[in-house]
């Protein structure tokens, strides 16, 4: 996992993307301001290129299971909001298999507003929540 952490943040430099190590697991935090337009799940065309430079780093390394979740800010109600959260990390799931990486290992939910990481009382805090998170694990030896 060191060696994909150091990938990946070659490959990520200057994206916007956060690359968080936690233990063995390796988390991508994608902001709302490069990933989707608000309210929408229709990927950026930036997105893409961002996704394009992961799926080099996921593909080199197979053994790793994928947890991609979708989240949003307080407005609206708790259903749409988890529907449009879910939607989000579909998009980024689908997209990724699209691009070769299997889809046995790769889990998609929305959270909605659960888990904001900052304050939704102001725009900024609220564009903060609206995010994607993928996380990287090894997967499991049998």
């Amino acid at each position: 996992m060191d060696t994909q952490e150091n990938e990946l943040r070659k490959q990520l430099m200057g994206t916007g993307i956060q690359v968080k190590r936690e233990g063995d697991n390796i988390r991508l935090i994608m902001p709302s301001k490069i990933t989707f337009d608000t309210a929408q799940s229709n990927l950026q065309a930036s997105f893409i290129k961002v996704l394009n430079s992961i799926v080099l780093v996921l593909n080199h390394y197979p053994d790793t299971a994928l947890n991609i979740v979708g989240h949003t800010d307080s407005i609206g109600s708790d259903e749409s909001n988890i529907t449009l959260s879910y939607q989000r990390a579909n998009a980024v799931a689908q997209y990724l298999m699209g691009q070769k990486v299997s889809a046995t290992r790769i889990t998609a939910q929305g959270a909605g507003e659960k888990f904001p990481i900052a304050s939704n009382d102001s725009d900024a805090g609220r564009s903060l929540n609206r995010r994607v998170e993928l996380s990287i694990s090894p997967l499991p030896v049998l």
